[in-house]
């Protein structure tokens, strides 16, 4: 189960995903967003991907 900080359970969502050469998906990436505040989560073949401010 996926939660954002907050404890909220509803996101937006988007997927995007790469294609190998021969046909079969690659590569493949989901990001979540919080409704209520905006927290993100970006997992990326199944594992998730926190983000590092510089």
């Amino acid at each position: 189960m996926i939660r954002c900080p907050a404890g909220h359970d509803l996101f937006q969502v988007a997927a995007a995903y790469t294609l190998g050469e021969d046909g079969p998906v690659r590569r493949l990436s989901v990001g979540l967003r919080c409704l209520v505040d905006g927290a993100l989560h970006l997992f990326v073949d199944d594992a998730r991907v926190v983000p590092v401010v510089c």
